[in-house]
């Protein structure tokens, strides 16, 4: 089934429907939302119906679906409506972007998203409702497991194990060997030289504001 309707009005979802629109075998027919949540009857030209309603009109023996949420709760309200849909019958396509490299032997389950210029090398095993941002490096023989969300340009090196629910933020490092816990978030630019601890928040120190204006400086 090439006809897709996407589970999202935000950005995440507007990006997806480029994606899948422009570099994808996929149609995409319609984006879905709780009701609670509707807002306009259209979004970028095609309709947006309640998902209490969508079998009647985009029925899952006929139509796709991709939920595209992104990390609100950590991970856990796109985990939720990911179920949600899986119960209403409705098979959850995948989408990696042809600039994207997959090296060797990898595997990746339903509702990922791979972004442009990612590598992920050989025996690398991605769960369900995976993003993963572009520019991201995935070394060999790392497992990322279902409902995480790896930002753009984050680097996992060889052999780590991403617990589920995970957050990982933009340019992100973590170290070869490492096991990240289920339920982690690690802001952006953090260095992770350790396991971590479930459910625990690391982050990167900030920058700080210096006591001197940038036309003060004499080697820039």
């Amino acid at each position: 089934m090439n006809n897709v309707v996407i589970f999202g009005i935000g950005d995440f979802a507007q990006v997806a429907h480029a994606s899948l629109v422009h570099e994808s075998p996929y149609d995409v027919a319609a984006f879905t939302v709780h009701s609670e949540y509707m807002q306009e009857p259209q979004l970028l030209s095609l309709p947006v119906v309640p998902f209490e309603r969508v079998k009647e009109s985009y029925p899952p023996d006929r139509y796709s679906m991709f939920v595209a949420i992104g990390y609100t709760g950590a991970n856990r309200a796109r985990a939720r409506v990911y179920q949600q849909c899986k119960d209403a019958g409705y098979h959850l396509i995948s989408y990696i972007s042809p600039r994207a490299s997959l090296l060797g032997s990898v595997t990746t389950g339903e509702n990922c998203y791979v972004g442009d210029y990612a590598v992920i090398r050989t025996l690398s095993e991605i769960g369900n409702d995976v993003i993963i941002g572009g520019l991201c490096y995935i070394g060999q023989r790392t497992c990322i497991h279902d409902h995480c969300f790896i930002s753009q340009s984050s680097s996992l090196s060889s052999n780590n194990d991403i617990g589920a629910y995970t957050f990982i933020g933009a340019n992100a490092t973590i170290r070869d060997g490492i096991r990240i816990a289920g339920g982690c978030v690690i802001g952006a630019g953090a260095v992770i030289l350790c396991d971590t601890k479930e459910n625990g928040v690391y982050k990167a120190p900030e920058a700080q504001l210096q006591g001197v204006e940038s036309g003060d400086l004499r080697k820039i």
